[in-house]
């Protein structure tokens, strides 16, 4: 029995390698394309998931304002019954709706307005509170007269570091209403 010459049995074992790299490849191959058949349905299913998710939030913010916040669905839909907002629009177009009206209401709650209570200047450096009775539009700012709970009037614009503390009293915007229609 003879092993062959040299040259013989390293052909031989080149053949070998050569097979067996080509075994590992497709076996990786196969491997790699089942792990991403895995992966993409995986991310179908998180995917259809969020969107029912967001479906679902969807409906329940349109039924809890049924009855109790009407000037919601008007604003946001122009109807007040939830049949019409389900034979009207579609889901994706439901769900834009509602997070257009959501993000106007963020601005306007971030708006100061006449009533507001703010809180001008940098926190540790002679900020104060103060509520405001006016505001004008310089042009290139935002112009705010307000009134300190001691009576000094300040001046503020939107350059400033103004922010809102949350607190609002209305009553003084009903009170200069009532000044500029001559009932006081």
């Amino acid at each position: 029995m003879s092993l062959g010459s040299m040259e013989q049995r390293t052909e031989g074992m080149k053949r070998q390698a050569q097979e067996l790299i080509e075994q590992a490849y497709h076996k990786g191959f196969k491997a790699g394309r089942e792990d991403r058949q895995d992966w993409e349905t995986s991310q179908a299913d998180r995917l259809i998931e969020k969107g029912m998710n967001m479906a679902w939030e969807a409906a329940r913010k349109i039924l809890n304002a049924c009855g109790r916040n009407n000037k919601f669905l008007d604003d946001t839909f122009g109807v007040h019954a939830v049949f019409d907002i389900i034979n009207t629009y579609s889901a994706p177009e439901a769900i834009e709706k509602i997070r257009e009206w959501e993000e106007k209401q963020t601005q306007e709650d971030a708006e100061i307005k006449v009533g507001d209570e703010v809180r001008v200047g940098e926190e540790g450096r002679n900020a104060f509170s103060a509520v405001v009775h006016l505001v004008g539009d310089r042009g290139d700012c935002i112009v705010y007269q307000c009134i300190s709970a001691n009576g000094l009037h300040y001046t503020c614009t939107s350059n400033d570091a103004i922010r809102k503390t949350g607190r609002t009293f209305p009553e003084i915007a009903e009170v200069l209403k009532k000044m500029q229609e001559g009932e006081l």
